[in-house]
């Protein structure tokens, strides 16, 4: 065999892993950070508490060992466990940065991904409305006699539907000038208009 042939062969072999080959159990089990994917780490019992290591380290006899030593508090590893250049690390959670693409909801709402787990937030539910934006706009405006009604407006009882949100209405009566107040009766749907009967006004026969 040529000698450069020798030379090349010897030093591709020394640049190889130490536990080069299929079966890494040497490797494992003599180091228990040692890993090849982020799927060899895990969170496990150690000598102090639980610590990161490969799954296939055995442990028992940190367990056992327990007893032995005295530790101080260990709080459990927090973050994304991966496997880093053959090492079992954990990335911190506030390190970890979620994609950039967003979700359309029905709505139009635009979510981002959240959270430790960067999952969408829920698309908002949809508020079904009662009934159609004219019941709204227009306090007048009917399609049968149920919807109609004498209800507090600026002035006191007025005809309405009863759909119109007369909340602004009530709210307005320090700012407006009203005649005398009125009385109705029999509110009723006509011609797609709540009218009703006023009630005569009663002569104020004081001097």
């Amino acid at each position: 065999m040529p000698l450069i042939l020798i030379i090349f062969l010897l030093i591709f072999n020394a640049a190889q892993p130490a536990f080069a080959g299929e079966n890494y159990s040497d490797a494992y089990h003599a180091d228990r950070n040692y890993c090849i994917s982020d799927g060899d780490c895990a969170v496990r019992e150690g000598l102090c508490g639980p610590e990161i290591m490969n799954i296939h380290f055995d442990n028992s006899d940190l367990i056992r060992m327990q007893a032995l030593v005295k530790c101080l508090p260990v709080e459990p590893p927090a973050g994304l466990l991966k496997c880093d250049h053959n090492k079992c690390v954990a990335t911190p959670a506030d390190a970890l940065a979620c994609p950039k693409d967003a979700r359309m909801c029905p709505d139009g709402t635009t979510l981002s991904r959240i959270g430790p787990d960067c999952e969408f937030a829920p698309c908002p539910q949809k508020r079904p409305r009662l009934r159609p934006d004219k019941y709204h706009t227009n306090m007048l405006f009917c399609r049968q006699d149920t919807e109609c009604g004498i209800r507090e407006g600026a002035c006191g009882l007025e005809v309405m539907n009863i759909y119109f949100d007369n909340g602004p209405l009530i709210a307005s009566r320090p700012h407006v000038e009203c005649a005398e107040a009125r009385e109705y009766r029999n509110p009723r749907c006509e011609s797609k208009k709540c009218v009703a009967d006023p009630v005569p006004l009663v002569p104020n026969n004081s001097p």
